[in-house]
């Protein structure tokens, strides 16, 4: 909860009674969340919620998604379906959506009192991914041991010279994620 805090002022979140729309989780967690978050910040008034539908979803529900974030006074859009979907889902989602939308990662279980932040002296000197992967070892050890090194590795290459960036085509479809 406490990086909530540092990102969002409480202070603000009183005075103003910001809405926002959570995207990403699954209903528990989602209920888990809008309960929290009602009690840590009583201004916060979230004013919708969409789980995640697990899958890639067409150009037309992405539509209807937006419509509904529209439709429901959202003035900020947080989007927790996990690196790279919620990156994917907020790049395809940006043009049809006017305020600013917001990628969390792991926040929402984080939010939702279902998983434990890492300690703070972990978090200052940049080791909550050690904590992370102590606790979900199964779901992180590929990506933190495998992919961050490689991606790495890339980027040294594109530095150097060695390779130069694949970039998709302009004209590519977006990514939908659900």
């Amino acid at each position: 909860m406490g990086r909530f805090s540092c990102a969002i002022s409480a202070p603000r979140l009183h005075a103003s009674s910001c809405r926002c729309s959570c995207s990403g989780g699954s209903t528990t967690t989602l209920d888990r969340l809008q309960q929290a978050l009602g009690a840590r910040h009583p201004g916060l008034v979230i004013a919708g919620v969409r789980t995640s539908r697990f899958q890639r979803i067409t150009a037309e529900e992405a539509a209807a998604d937006a419509h509904s974030i529209t439709a429901s006074g959202a003035r900020l859009v947080f989007c927790g379906l996990g690196c790279p979907r919620q990156e994917n889902w907020v790049h395809a989602m940006r043009p049809m959506l006017s305020m600013p939308l917001v990628a969390v990662g792991a926040a929402f279980p984080l939010w939702a009192g279902e998983r434990t932040m890492a300690p703070a002296w972990m978090q200052r000197t940049g080791l909550e991914w050690l904590y992370r992967l102590g606790q979900e070892p199964s779901r992180l050890a590929g990506r933190y041991l495998i992919h961050n090194p490689l991606f790495l590795l890339g980027v040294l290459a594109q530095k150097t010279g060695w390779q130069q960036p694949k970039l998709p085509a302009a004209d590519a479809p977006p990514e939908y994620w659900g």
